[in-house]
C-alpha cells in the first residue's frame, strides 16, 4: 500500500473514532439532560435528544445498559372501566335496593308504632277518666 493511500486510512480511522466519541457524549449528555428534567429515558428520546442513530444507541454496550437501566417502568395495569366499574356499580345498586327496603319497613313499622301508641294512650286516658269516676 503507499503512503499517500495508508495517511488516507489512518485519517479516516481517526475520523471515524473522533465522530463515535462525540456521538457517544452527545448521547451521554442526552440522558442526562433527560434525568434532569424527569422525562422519560428510552431510545427514541435519547436519538431525538442527542441527534443519533437507535443503532449506535443498541450497539454500545455501556450506553444501552445505561438507556435500559434508566428506562421508565410501564404504568400498572388498570384494570379496564368496564369490568370494575360495572362491579362497583353493581354492588352499589344492591347495597342502596337493600337499605331502600329496610327504610321502607323500618318506616311502616313506626307508622304502625305510633298508631298502636296513639290507640294506647286513649285507652289509658279512657281508663283514668272511669276510675275517677268510679272514685266520686
Amino acid at each position: 500500500m503507499s503512503e499517500g493511500r495508508q495517511a488516507r486510512v489512518e485519517n479516516l480511522k481517526e475520523s471515524s473514532t473522533r465522530k463515535s466519541e462525540e456521538a457517544q457524549a452527545k448521547a451521554w449528555r442526552a440522558i442526562m439532560a433527560l434525568v434532569a428534567r424527569g422525562a422519560t429515558v428510552d431510545f427514541p428520546a435519547v436519538v431525538i435528544e442527542a441527534g443519533v442513530s437507535p443503532s449506535f444507541l443498541y450497539k454500545n454496550p455501556r450506553l444501552r445498559a445505561e438507556i435500559v437501566s434508566r428506562r421508565t417502568p410501564p404504568p400498572p395495569r388498570i384494570e379496564s372501566r368496564s369490568t370494575v366499574a360495572r362491579s362497583k356499580e353493581a354492588s352499589n345498586a344492591v347495597k342502596l335496593a337493600v337499605a331502600s327496603s329496610a327504610l321502607r319497613q323500618l318506616r311502616d313499622e313506626n307508622t304502625s308504632l305510633r298508631a298502636e301508641n296513639a290507640r294506647l294512650q286513649g285507652e289509658i286516658q279512657t281508663l283514668r277518666r272511669s276510675l275517677r269516676l268510679a272514685k266520686l
